[in-house]
């Protein structure tokens, strides 16, 4: 199924919860590359233009905590707005799938591990075929427990819910040692299929 010669994968995953990333692939692992379609929209929107911090965009609670001098939306609303309503809807709904395509390359791995929407999906898989390199498309589902503890009606949130077209489904059972276990596999799912 896989070539022999290292090409660049695309490992994309449905946000599940408080995964950290860097955890899950380390350095020593280089041929993989993690990155996110909301990255160059939080450094150059949430950090440039808002004045976020990093805690305060990826820290539940924080990301979470009105703020007064931005008339009392918390990060995740500016960040959903600014994303969702601003760029997709007046640029193009591709817009940050295409922005995060542009970066792959034949010689890595590339994990995306934000995917919100059906039609980013779509981008990468396309931009998968046109280098001739394999796309996964992988669902790191949450548990029930986190489900309730988080709730968010926004179009971002809820885009792939009933989405059929995973390539595999992996449950986060929202325990360190169970999300570790999972990443294991699939790590060394990508650096099997690039050696």
């Amino acid at each position: 199924m896989f070539c022999r010669e290292i090409k660049s994968r695309f490992l994309v995953t449905k946000f599940g919860g408080k995964a950290d990333p860097e955890e899950l692939f380390r350095k020593r692992q280089q041929r993989i590359v993690r990155t996110s379609l909301a990255g160059p929209m939080k450094r150059h929107i949430g950090q440039g233009i808002f004045g976020l911090t990093y805690q305060q965009m990826n820290d539940p609670e924080l990301k979470e905590t009105p703020l007064k001098e931005w008339w009392n939306l918390t990060p995740r609303q500016i960040l959903q707005r600014v994303g969702t309503e601003g760029l997709r809807a007046a640029i193009h709904p591709d817009i940050w799938a295409e922005v995060c395509a542009r970066q792959a390359s034949r010689d890595r791995a590339l994990v995306i591990d934000d995917i919100r929407f059906p039609n980013e999906i779509e981008v990468l898989r396309r931009r998968g075929r046109e280098l001739d390199v394999p796309v996964w498309i992988i669902e790191v589902n949450r548990s029930d427990r986190m489900k309730e503890q988080y709730v968010d009606s926004h179009p971002s949130e809820t885009a792939l819910i009933g989405y059929q077209g995973w390539d595999l489904r992996v449950e986060n059972d929202g325990t360190p040692s169970g999300l570790a276990g999972v990443a294991r596999e699939l790590s060394q799912m990508v650096l099997a299929a690039i050696r």
